[in-house]
C-alpha cells in the first residue's frame, strides 16, 4: 500500500503541527510520498523533505488534510479527506459538496461524526496521532520575568475570533482583583493591544487602563523548545476557544500534567474525558457569526459551543487550589501507533 498524503505540513501553527505529527507517524507504518497545501507556509522539516522526494508513481490511496474545498481526485484510487469540524450544523454551508468529492471524511473528534450534512459520504472519526516522547524531553523553563511570584495562567492561541481571547480577558479582569497575585500570559500570533482595549471598554473597572490587571502577550514566534518550556512555566492552562475540534494546546499542557481550565465541547471533550487535572467549563451553543474567515464554510445559521461565562470565571479561581494527580498514560489513546492502526483498519474496510 503505497500512501500520498497532502496536507497543512508546512503551516506555522497548530493545523501544520497535527498535520507534521500525523504525516512522521504515517511514514513509520506507510510507505508514504507527501505534497503540501500551502496557505502561509514557511515550515520545514528534513524528514519530510524526504517523503516529498518520492514519487507518486504507484499510489494506491490518498489522503488529503486541507481544507474541503482543496479536495481533489488524483486518478481513480480512493481518497479520503480529513478536516477540522467545528460547528453543529453543516446543512447551509458549501462544504459537504466538496465532501462528495472523496471516499470517506475522517475528523478527528467524536462530536463532529454527528454533524448535520447533506453529503452522501460517511464521516468518521479518526483523532490525531501523538508523538508522546516529546514529554519526556528535558526543556528548560520559558520563563517571563514579569510573572515570576504569580500563579501563572497561560493561553495560547491566534488572534481570531473563534478562539474567544476577548472571554478570556473579560474573565480574567472580572475574576481577580489587580492585588491578587496572579498573571495571565497568552502566546498569539500578533499584538492585541486592540483586543485588551475592547475588553476594558466593555467591562469599565476601573477609571483609567493603568490599574487593570497586566497582561503578558508573547506575539513573536519562538521555536519549539522554548514552546514547551512556557508550557512547564505555567500553573494552568486555560483554553476558552469556541467550536474547538481538537486543541494540540491542550494536548501539550496533558502531556505536561497541568491543571486546566477548557470549554468543554468537540475535541476538548474527548481529551479530558480521562484527565484528571482538569475543571470543565460548561458550554452554551450560540450562533457563528464570528466564523473564521473560511470559505464556504459557517455562517449565522450554523452553531457552536462556547463557554458560559460564570462557569469560567468560577473555575479560573478554582483553579488557584487545585490539587494536581499523577497522570502518566491518559495520552497513549492516541499514540502514533494508534493512529496508524486506525487508519490501517478504516483504509481496509473500504
Amino acid at each position: 500500500m503505497k500512501l500520498l498524503y497532502i496536507g497543512t505540513y508546512k503551516e506555522p501553527s497548530g493545523w501544520g503541527d497535527a498535520a507534521r505529527t500525523d504525516l512522521l507517524a504515517l511514514a513509520k507504518s506507510f510507505d508514504v510520498v507527501a505534497r503540501p497545501v500551502v496557505y502561509s507556509g514557511g515550515v520545514t522539516h528534513p524528514e519530510i523533505e524526504k517523503l516529498e522526494s518520492k514519487s507518486t508513481i504507484g499510489v494506491t490511496q490518498v489522503f488529503q488534510y486541507c481544507l474541503p474545498t482543496e479536495y481533489d481526485m488524483y486518478g481513480r484510487m480512493p481518497h479520503y479527506g480529513y478536516c477540522e469540524i467545528e460547528s453543529s450544523d453543516l446543512s447551509y454551508s458549501k462544504w459537504p459538496e466538496f465532501f462528495n468529492r472523496v471516499n470517506m471524511i475522517l475528523t478527528p473528534n467524536k462530536d463532529a461524526t454527528l454533524v448535520k450534512s447533506n453529503s452522501r459520504v460517511k464521516i468518521t472519526h479518526l483523532p490525531h496521532a501523538i508523538n508522546t516522547i516529546k514529554f519526556k524531553k528535558d526543556y528548560p523553563i520559558t520563563k517571563i520575568k514579569e510573572a515570576n511570584g504569580t500563579f501563572k495562567f497561560l493561553c495560547i492561541a491566534e488572534a481570531i475570533p473563534r478562539k474567544n481571547l476577548e472571554g478570556l480577558i473579560e474573565s480574567y479582569y472580572t475574576t481577580f482583583d489587580p492585588t491578587e497575585p496572579v498573571s495571565l500570559i497568552i502566546k498569539t500570533n500578533r499584538n492585541i493591544d486592540k483586543i485588551i482595549e475592547g475588553v476594558q471598554n466593555k467591562v469599565k473597572l476601573y477609571p483609567n487602563k493603568v490599574f487593570y490587571q497586566k497582561i503578558i502577550v508573547v506575539s513573536e514566534r519562538i521555536n519549539d523548545a522554548q514552546m514547551m518550556g512556557l508550557y512547564k512555566y505555567c500553573d494552568c492552562y486555560i483554553n476558552t476557544s469556541m467550536g474547538e475540534s481538537w486543541c494540540l494546546p491542550l494536548v501539550n499542557a496533558i502531556g505536561f500534567n497541568k491543571p486546566i481550565v477548557t470549554t468543554v465541547g468537540g475535541g476538548p471533550s474527548d481529551l479530558i474525558e480521562n484527565y484528571p487535572n482538569v475543571i470543565p467549563v460548561n458550554s452554551v451553543y450560540i450562533n457563528c457569526h464570528h466564523g473564521n474567515g473560511i470559505e464556504w464554510y459557517q455562517n449565522s445559521r450554523d452553531h457552536w459551543f462556547a463557554p458560559n461565562m460564570l462557569n469560567l470565571s468560577k473555575g479560573m479561581r478554582a483553579a488557584l487550589t487545585m490539587n494536581i494527580e499523577e497522570n502518566s498514560n491518559v495520552l497513549d489513546e492516541y499514540s502514533e501507533e494508534k493512529f496508524c492502526g486506525r487508519l490501517k483498519e478504516l483504509l481496509n474496510e473500504s
